[in-house]
């Protein structure tokens, strides 16, 4: 039982920010979304999955290696689109979110 509430969970998971990844395949439009929420969630998704390790979960591991592509990718594309300079350092990008 436990496997499959997992394998139900990792399949919701992982395919929630597909039609978001297609979106920007298909029309190339980034400017709608926060480089630094990309940027955040990239770094909890790899703190995730080193925690997998001392966990040994293969389906949570699965699942958040397919959110590290799928946001990476999403972040690729807004540098590619010139939306990133800096995106630590970027005053103007904080200010939209506060």
């Amino acid at each position: 039982m436990k496997f499959k509430i997992g394998f139900i969970a990792f399949l919701i998971s992982s395919t929630q920010f597909l039609p978001q990844v297609y979106k920007v395949w298909i029309t190339n439009d980034t400017g709608s979304l926060s480089t630094l929420s990309i940027l955040i969630y990239l770094i909890g998704q790899n703190f995730w999955f080193m925690h997998t390790f001392s966990t040994k979960d293969k389906i949570l591991r699965t699942q958040i290696i397919i959110n590290i592509i799928c946001f990476s990718y999403l972040f690729y594309k807004k540098y590619m689109n010139g939306e990133i300079t800096n995106p630590i350092n970027s005053n103007k990008e904080l200010h939209e979110h506060i």
